[in-house]
C-alpha cells in the first residue's frame, strides 16, 4: 500500500491545517479529528425541559409526608439551586430549604441529605423570599404562620451548610411586627451595602381588604436600620378609607438605590389593579415617580392582582400578574417607563392579557428579565383544581416569542393531580429554573404537597456579559501579564482577585464561554503552532486541540447558538473563516479580503453570531447577518479603532470604534443607524469596553499604565488600579 504524505482531504481542509501539520499528525488522528468534527449533536430547544436535570427535567422532593410547598428559588454561583419555602402537617407549619446540585440531586452537604426543616417561632413559620449573599450564606424572609394566619414579618441567615447562622438578629433570625392582626414579607432584596429590605403588607387580617404595603429594613447582621423609614419601618396607603387596600408582592432594586414595591390595590366601589410605589433610599416615597411616588393600573372593566416585577436592562419596569375570572384566569403582565407612565410600545396600550391554553386559568407569579429585552412569564396554568406549570416568553413589544415552546408558551406536567410554580431563576447560562410544589395522583400512598421543581433551556435567549469570569453578568477587570503569562483578574461577584498562569507573552489572547457555563473561560491561542488551549471555569482542568495556523487571527464567539464559543480563525491573506462549531463540524467560509479585521458578533439579536469584518483601508464595514443579507457601511477611518458591544441594550451589537487621536468613542445604533460620540480617554489609552455593571448595556473603558477608567452606564466613571504598565487588558483582546 502506498501512503499518501497529505491525506486525501478537500483542498480548503489542506490549506487550513498545512501540508506539514497534515504530515506531522497523521491521516488516521485526522480522520478522527474529521469524523468527530462532522457529528451532529442533538440538543434541546428553547422551551424544552433539560433532559441534563433530574428525571428529564424535573424534581420532586418530600419532607417526611408533610404538605411541602417551595415559594422562592435562588441559583448560587456555582450552579447549586437553593429552594425555599414551607412544611408542614394540618395548620402548623415550619420553614424547609433544600439545596440541588446543578443535574438536580439534592446536595448531602446540605443540611439532611440536602434538606433543611427549621422551626423559627414555636407557632408556625414559613418562607417565601431567598437570596444568596456574597459570603455563600443564605438569607431568608416570609412569615410568622399561627392558626393558618401569617402576622408578622421573619428573616433569617444560614450558614452554606444549611445550619442557621446564629450570629444574625436573635439566634439566627428577626422578627418584626407592625401591631396589626396580618403582616407578611413576600419579597426581600440585598443592597449593595450589605443592608436587608423585606417587603410584604400589614394590616387587618388575612381575609380583609385592609392592608398596606409595608417594607422593614435591617443592618447586614439583623438589626433594625433606623435610618429607614420610621425605626426601620415604612408603610405605604393608597387612597381610600372603607373596604380598601394595598399589598405588596415582589420588589425590585434599582441601581441607585431606589426600591420599587409592586403588588395590588383595590378601592371602594373600583376594580382591583396593579399598584407600584417607589421610595428613596431613606423609605421616603420618590416624587418623580407616578403620583407622589406611587402608580396604580385598571386592566380593562374587571379585577388585575399584580403579583410579580422586573427591572429591565434599559431601565423599564414590568409587572406580571392575572386578570381575575373566577377560574378563568389569565396572564396579565404591564411595561412601565422608568417615570411610572405605561410603555405603550408593549402591546400598544402598556398592558397586555393572554389565555395561555383556552379557556385555562392561568396566573403569572414571577417574571424574569432577559438582557435582550425578553420577558419570561412564569406560573401556572390549567382547569381549577388541576394545574400545571405555565410559562410563556414575550418579546420587546409584548408579543409571544414564538421560538420558545409551542408557539411561545409551555406547560409542564408532573403527572400527578395539580403543580403550581410560585418562583423562577434565571442561571448563568440563560436556562431557566422553576419552583412550586406538585399533588401526586390520585391512588399514591402519598397525597401531600411536595417541593417541585423544573429546569427549562433557553440558552439562546440570555445575553451575556463579555469577559465574565465568575456568571455574574457584569465584565470582570483584568489583566494578561506577558512576563510570567498570567491572568490577573478582579471578580466582580465578591470582589476576590484571582492570579492565574496560563501562555506566553507571544500567545493571542482568546477568552470565551467554551463549556457553556455562563463563565468565560481562561483561552489562549499560540500562533506559532495553530494550537488552542482553553482551562475550564467550572474545574480548572485544561484541555487543547490544533486549530488554525500562523498568520490567523482568532475570533472565537456562538456561531451556532448553542450557548458554547466555537474556536474560530480569520485567515487575511484570503479573507477565509474557519469554524469549529461545538455543536458539530467545522464550517468554512470566505467574506473579506486581505487587509481586512474580524469583527464577528450578534449584530441582528438573534443568538447566532455573524461573521463580520472591519476594512482600515476606507473604513469599511461588512456584516453578514445570519438573519438577513449582507450590510455595508462606511464609519471610521484607517487609524480608528473597532470597539463593538451592545451600548444601547437592546441585545444587538452596535458598530463602534474608538480614534485614538482625539481620544473619542463613536457608536452606530442598532436601532435606526443613527450614531453618537463621547470623548473617553487619552491617545496612550488602550481601549476595553464591556457591561461592567452588569445593565445589559457596553460600556466604554480604557487602560492606562495600571489604572482604569469605565464610563458606567448606570453609575458614572469608575476609576480602578489594577495592574501595572505593560500588562494587557483581558477586555481589549479582540480589538486589532
Amino acid at each position: 500500500m502506498v501512503q499518501s504524505s497529505t491525506c486525501d482531504l478537500p483542498r480548503d481542509l489542506r490549506l487550513f491545517f498545512g501540508t506539514r501539520r497534515i504530515e506531522k499528525l497523521g491521516c488516521v488522528f485526522l480522520f478522527f479529528v474529521l469524523v468527530f468534527l462532522s457529528t451532529q449533536v442533538a440538543r434541546a430547544g428553547d422551551g424544552d425541559l433539560d433532559p441534563t436535570f433530574g428525571s428529564s427535567g424535573k424534581v420532586i422532593t418530600d419532607f417526611s409526608a408533610r404538605n411541602d410547598i417551595a415559594q422562592a428559588v435562588a441559583i448560587q454561583p456555582d450552579g447549586k439551586i437553593v429552594v425555599v419555602g414551607q412544611s408542614g402537617v394540618d395548620t402548623v407549619f415550619h420553614s424547609a430549604l433544600a439545596r440541588y446540585n446543578p443535574d438536580g440531586s439534592l446536595d448531602a452537604t446540605f443540611g439532611a441529605s440536602g434538606k433543611v426543616l427549621v422551626t423559627l417561632d414555636a407557632a408556625g413559620d414559613l418562607l417565601s423570599a431567598v437570596a444568596i449573599l456574597p459570603s455563600g450564606k443564605i438569607i431568608a424572609a416570609g412569615a410568622l404562620n399561627q392558626n393558618n394566619a401569617n402576622v408578622g414579618f421573619v428573616v433569617a441567615r444560614f450558614n452554606a451548610n444549611g445550619s442557621l447562622d446564629t450570629s444574625f438578629g436573635n439566634a439566627g433570625r428577626t422578627i418584626t411586627t407592625f401591631g396589626d392582626p396580618a403582616a407578611q414579607a413576600n419579597a426581600l432584596i440585598v443592597q449593595s451595602d450589605g443592608k436587608i429590605v423585606l417587603i410584604g403588607h400589614s394590616g387587618a387580617g388575612p381575609y380583609s381588604e385592609l392592608n398596606d404595603f409595608a417594607l422593614v429594613r435591617y443592618d447586614s447582621e439583623g438589626s433594625l436600620d433606623s435610618s429607614f423609614g420610621n425605626g426601620g419601618k415604612v408603610r405605604t396607603h393608597f387612597d381610600g378609607e372603607f373596604n380598601t387596600g394595598s399589598r405588596a408582592m415582589d420588589a425590585i432594586l434599582q441601581a441607585d438605590g431606589k426600591i420599587i414595591a409592586v403588588g395590588h390595590y383595590k378601592n371602594e366601589g373600583a376594580r382591583r389593579r396593579f399598584a407600584l410605589a417607589r421610595y428613596l433610599p431613606n423609605g421616603d416615597l420618590d416624587s418623580t415617580f407616578g403620583a407622589g411616588g406611587m402608580v396604580t393600573t385598571q386592566l380593562g372593566d374587571f379585577d388585575a392582582y399584580g403579583m410579580t416585577g422586573v427591572l429591565m436592562a434599559n431601565g423599564k419596569i414590568a409587572v406580571g400578574g392575572f386578570k381575575d375570572a373566577r377560574r378563568n384566569n389569565d396572564f396579565a403582565l404591564a411595561r412601565y417607563n422608568a417615570d411610572g407612565s405605561l410603555d405603550s410600545t408593549f402591546g400598544g396600550t402598556g398592558s397586555i392579557i393572554n389565555d395561555l391554553f383556552g379557556s385555562s386559568d392561568d396566573v403569572v407569579y414571577s417574571l424574569l428579565a432577559l438582557p435582550d429585552g425578553k420577558l419570561v412569564a412564569t406560573g401556572h396554568t390549567g382547569d381549577y383544581p388541576n394545574f400545571r406549570f405555565g410559562l410563556a416568553r414575550y418579546n420587546q413589544n409584548g408579543v409571544f416569542d414564538l421560538s420558545f415552546g409551542t408557539a411561545g408558551k409551555v406547560l409542564t406536567d408532573f403527572g400527578g393531580i395539580s403543580s403550581r410554580s410560585f418562583a423562577s431563576a434565571l442561571q448563568s447560562d440563560g436556562k431557566i429554573v422553576l419552583a412550586g410544589y406538585s399533588v401526586a395522583a390520585l391512588g399514591s400512598p402519598d397525597l401531600s404537597n411536595n417541593f417541585a421543581v423544573a429546569r427549562y433551556v433557553a440558552s439562546a435567549a440570555l445575553t451575556r456579559a463579555p469577559f465574565d469570569f465568575d456568571g455574574d453578568h457584569k465584565t470582570d477587570i483584568g489583566v494578561f501579564r506577558p512576563a510570567g503569562g498570567e491572568w490577573w483578574i478582579n471578580r466582580s461577584s465578591n470582589g476576590v482577585t484571582t492570579v492565574t498562569q496560563f501562555g506566553a507573552s507571544a500567545d493571542a489572547l482568546a477568552p470565551a464561554d467554551y463549556t457553556g457555563d455562563g463563565k468565560t473561560d481562561i483561552s489562549f491561542w499560540r500562533p506559532s503552532t495553530g494550537e488552542w488551549y482553553v482551562l475550564r471555569s467550572d474545574d480548572n482542568t485544561f484541555y487543547s486541540y490544533l486549530f488554525g495556523t500562523t498568520g490567523d487571527t482568532p475570533a472565537p464567539a456562538d456561531y451556532d447558538a448553542d450557548g458554547k464559543a466555537d474556536a474560530a480563525v480569520f485567515r487575511p491573506s484570503s479573507g477565509s473563516w474557519f469554524i469549529q462549531r461545538s455543536s458539530g463540524g467545522t464550517t468554512i467560509e470566505h467574506f473579506g479580503s486581505p487587509g481586512d479585521v474580524p469583527v464577528a458578533a450578534d449584530y441582528d439579536g438573534d443568538g447566532r453570531t455573524d461573521l463580520a469584518i472591519y476594512r482600515p483601508a476606507n473604513g469599511q464595514w461588512w456584516i453578514n447577518r445570519s438573519t438577513g443579507s449582507v450590510i455595508a457601511f462606511g464609519f471610521g477611518n484607517s487609524s480608528d479603532r473597532p470597539v463593538i458591544g451592545d451600548y444601547t441594550g437592546d441585545g444587538k451589537i452596535d458598530a463602534a470604534f474608538w480614534r485614538p487621536s482625539t481620544g473619542e468613542w463613536y457608536v452606530l445604533r442598532s436601532e435606526n443607524f443613527s450614531y453618537y460620540a463621547v470623548p473617553f480617554g487619552v491617545s496612550t489609552d488602550t481601549p476595553a469596553p464591556g457591561d461592567y455593571d452588569g445593565d445589559g448595556k457596553s460600556d466604554p473603558a480604557v487602560f492606562r499604565s495600571g489604572t482604569w477608567y469605565v464610563a458606567r452606564s448606570t453609575a458614572g466613571t469608575q476609576i480602578t488600579q489594577f495592574g501595572t504598565s505593560g500588562d494587557r487588558p483581558i477586555a481589549s483582546a479582540f480589538i486589532p
